[in-house]
């Protein structure tokens, strides 16, 4: 609650520029270069603070980075309300853009006090908080009319101070372990990762486009339209509602539904739509299909916070959310530089939007064409803590239960897919009729994720009934360098684990489970009372 209470406060300073752009405008006349500026300020500072705050908040806590962020939106709202001078008031703008940085100290701040199963969709509800941006622009500009800009912008500065001060009182961190703290390793190998790839590429589009239609959508109304600047704001102030409600609604659907289809079928209808808004309908059309693009962007924003949730270690969120929130940031850049070129261009916004759209259009065609590709790449691929002599051995026998793997699958995928990329792995795959994650799933899953490698499946009984043939077949496909996944009908794979580690001299065997609270492990399977025979 604290968390969704902060990012909100702080989004409404942050967008607070696109509703004042009239007030603005009027108070200060500056040309166009200096407009632009101030209107793409805060995002651009928010982009380039957004990594540096998510590694701080993932080393010392949203104890402390709360309070400083909402500190530094209060000022920056107090020499708004003070500043006489064009360049005074882009760097009050910058000042703003601080406050972008919220939701990259919320994240972390939610994802240390949940498991897996619970931090996706709270994840989701966090990212509600944008609706603050709704808040502050149909609350502080009618405010100017009676108390004065000055006056007003006081006030509303006083708001994020206030957080700060509860912020620095009530916020308290889980405990993280000092292995989990970001460094500057991190950063470069976390850019390299083909999850963060996709979750940057989904992300850009679903919130940059959300804040796109904050910066721009009432210029865009009032120059089309005509519609009155107050309208427009109120409107714009409704779509951004409409997304922040859809956010958790999209983080709830993607725990009951395929993720790659509900992200297909929202770019596709934010695509739909997009072309009809290209054609400049009826005012009322307008309306309904700018409320359609962004319960279809909020609900992508959902479903994406509910996977990064789901996959990434905790300690990792703050860093997580750095990267996202800054491509998030500078994509929204985009959409408003190509409408005002193009209708510079051209004369009108209808390519521009034509071209918007063919961009969620060419997202759903891909998350569909690649399916199978996507749905491996969307999982967080960082190994659990290994046993400390694993490193040297040469074989390495996995014991998975589907019940494990069924919680988990993307997860469980990518952490056997990486120790297979550095050990000789065979994995021993207890499933029963009953199990959602069945064998041939975890094959395709683990073909996606390693290309190159050759993933058998073998079918053996379980111990103490292990055939010769399947045993023979094992130890052949492991000097092919194959990856063998060895299926047996049974609820706990262990004792068979034990048993092909003997039989094929493995040097480690493993069990893989799942824990509520961390996720993913993997733990040295303790030998029973009596040793497994040969």
């Amino acid at each position: 609650m604290l968390a969704t209470l902060g990012f909100a406060v702080n989004s409404a300073a942050w967008m607070l520029v696109s509703a004042l752009e009239p007030y603005l405008v009027q108070q200060y006349s500056p040309g166009r270069v200096a407009r632009a500026a101030v209107v793409a300020a805060p995002l651009v500072v928010g982009a380039l603070a957004c990594i540096p705050v998510g590694a701080l908040t993932d080393r010392y806590g949203a104890r402390w980075t709360f309070p400083l962020v909402s500190l530094v939106s209060a000022g920056a709202l107090a020499a708004l309300a003070v500043v006489r001078t064009v360049p005074a008031l882009i760097l009050a703008c910058c000042a703003l853009g601080t406050g972008g940085t919220a939701f990259t100290v919320g994240a972390g701040l939610v994802a240390r006090w949940d498991g897996p199963g619970r931090r996706g969709l709270r994840l989701s509800a966090f990212g509600a908080g944008i609706g603050g941006a709704a808040i502050g622009a149909t609350v502080v500009r009618p405010l100017i009319g009676p108390l004065g800009a000055g006056t007003a912008l006081l006030a509303t500065a006083a708001v994020p101070a206030g957080y700060a001060v509860v912020a620095a009182v009530l916020v308290r961190d889980a405990p993280a372990r000092r292995a989990d703290r970001s460094t500057l390793r991190d950063i470069a190998a976390m850019l390299g990762l083909s999850a963060m790839r996709y979750w940057v590429a989904l992300y850009a589009v679903a919130a940059g486009g959300l804040l796109a239609m904050i910066v721009y959508l009432p210029t865009y109304l009032n120059r089309v339209y005509r519609m009155d600047w107050a309208g427009a704001a109120v409107l714009m102030a409704l779509s951004v509602a409409a997304a922040a409600l859809s956010r958790p609604f999209g983080g709830w659907l993607a725990g009951r539904r395929d993720a790659v289809a509900v992200l297909t079928c929202c770019f596709a209808g934010v695509g739909a739509l997009g072309v009809v808004l290209a054609f400049q309908p009826p005012l009322p059309v307008t309306v309904v299909g700018f409320l359609g693009v962004a319960v279809g962007l909020g609900t992508v924003g959902g479903v994406v916070c509910d996977l990064v949730g789901r996959t990434i270690p905790r300690g990792r969120a703050g860093l997580v959310a750095g990267v996202l929130g800054a491509t998030g940031c500078l994509a929204a850049l985009l959409p408003p530089l190509v409408l005002s070129v193009v209708e510079r261009l051209d004369g009108s916004y209808e390519i521009g939007l034509m071209l918007l759209a063919n961009v969620a259009l060419a997202t759903a065609l891909h998350l569909r064409m690649r399916r199978e590709l996507v749905d491996g790449a969307l999982a967080y691929p960082l190994t659990p803590t290994l046993p400390a002599d694993l490193d040297a051995t040469a074989t390495t026998v996995v014991a998975v239960a589907a019940a494990d793997a069924a919680r988990s699958p993307a997860e469980t995928a990518a952490t056997l897919a990486d120790l297979a990329a550095h050990h000789e792995l065979v994995i021993t795959y207890g499933h029963d009729e009953s199990a959602a994650f069945g064998p041939t799933a975890l094959v395709e899953a683990l073909r996606a994720r390693l290309p190159r490698f050759r993933v058998t499946a073998v079918f053996l009984d379980a111990y103490p009934h292990l055939g010769e043939p399947e045993c023979a077949l094992l130890a052949e496909l492991l000097d092919e360098g194959a990856l063998a996944v060895a299926v047996v009908p049974t609820t706990d794979p262990g004792p068979t684990a034990r048993a092909l580690a003997v039989r094929l001299a493995a040097d480690t065997t493993l069990r893989l489970g799942y824990d509520p609270m961390d996720g993913t492990y993997l733990r040295t399977l303790a030998e029973p009372a009596s040793s497994v025979p040969g």
